[in-house]
């Protein structure tokens, strides 16, 4: 005997699938037939009938004045689905589009207090790829060079390369000592072409902006607003005077 689960799993109410099979074992009947067949209230039947009919299981005829419901065969059902699969695995990649549209949409969270702007760094994701830094001079003060450590092992411990842009100073000179050591290129402008107020880090889609000045910074989730800042970050890489 077959599993009314079966039919039930294309998409039909209990009742739905009860009045299918009843139609495909009886052949063409009248609502009043089908309501004893199933036991389903005649004046239910009609309704249900729509439903099936909307669904392409049944079809609904008159024979004088009286209405006809009879079930399409299940060839006639299975190659229906398949025309409405075959329309759906076409539209998949317009679906898939719109779900990136939302997904893709930025995320933002601000942070206040240097704790906070420690979090902000400690949560990004180091791995395969590069970060890209715009330093400013309180980044490679004492009051940093805490942060600065734990920074710089969790880079080493996941092999993350990172390229440095930053004013001379006696700190960055300093620090760009250690390039090889840390995985790092620093390259050092002249004050007088650079200097930058905020620390900025660019890493995959993720942006962190940080004023250690004002202790408040903010960090961006988005492929854009990245791919921007990247593109700017190679500009000055590559031109101008560099140290």
């Amino acid at each position: 005997m077959i599993d009314f689960k079966i039919i039930s799993d294309l998409g039909l109410s209990d009742k739905e699938t009860a009045l299918y099979m009843a139609c495909l074992k009886t052949g063409p009947s009248g609502a009043s037939e089908l309501a004893k067949t199933t036991g389903i209230q005649r004046t239910h039947i009609y309704d249900l009938a729509e439903k099936l009919a909307d669904k392409g299981f049944l079809t609904q005829t008159r024979k004088e004045d009286k209405k006809i419901f009879a079930a399409r065969s299940p060839e006639e059902i299975l190659a229906v689905k398949r025309i409405e699969l075959k329309k759906f695995a076409d539209s998949i990649p317009e679906l898939e589009k719109l779900a990136r549209q939302k997904n893709n949409r930025p995320k933002i969270f601000y942070y206040e207090g240097g704790r906070e702007l420690n979090k902000m760094m400690e949560g990004s994701i180091w791995g395969e790829g590069e970060c890209l830094i715009w330093g400013d001079d309180l980044f490679y003060t004492k009051d940093e060079k805490e942060y600065q450590k734990k920074n710089i092992a969790q880079r080493l411990k996941t092999n993350t390369r990172c390229r440095v842009l930053a004013a001379v100073s006696n700190a960055t000179l300093e620090s760009q000592k250690k390039d090889k050591k840390e995985l790092r290129e620093t390259r050092l402008l002249p004050r007088n072409l650079f200097e930058s107020r905020v620390n900025l880090t660019v890493y995959k889609n993720k942006t962190m902006v940080a004023n250690h000045a004002k202790d408040f910074g903010f960090a961006v989730e988005d492929e854009d607003f990245a791919d921007t800042l990247k593109a700017i970050f190679e500009l000055i890489w590559k031109s101008g005077r560099v140290i």
